[in-house]
């Protein structure tokens, strides 16, 4: 299944795909409450997903959280990383985890 872009979700909502990318991004725009609706339930019903590293490029943000974990065999730290991810996810980053299998040295290694 192909990447739903931009241009399809604009195609769908019958916009140009700035006026889309506007919308998506709470950037300010005058477009009716109905163009804005439409394009909503566009980008909803293709189930877009927006393509993170375009974004980071335009925000000058990855909303990457980079975590290590000293053992992630170990239940208690397994529990606090899926923890960590599902948070990150809700509130709109990603996340990169390390196992550090409880060693200092890896640890200032993946921190270069």
């Amino acid at each position: 299944m192909r990447k739903i872009t931009l241009n399809d979700v604009a195609e769908k909502a019958n916009v140009s795909k700035t006026t889309v990318s506007m919308v998506l991004n709470n950037k300010p725009i005058n477009v009716s409450d109905e163009t804005r609706k439409n394009i909503l339930d566009a980008a909803k019903e293709l189930s877009y997903i927006p393509n993170t590293i375009a974004r980071s490029l335009s925000t000058k943000k990855t909303n990457t959280l980079g975590v290590i974990l000293p053992d992630i065999e170990n239940p208690f730290f397994a529990e606090m990383g899926k923890a960590i991810e599902c948070t990150a996810e809700e509130l709109g980053y990603n996340v990169i985890l390390c196992n550090s299998y409880d060693k200092e040295e890896r640890e200032e290694m993946v921190l270069v």
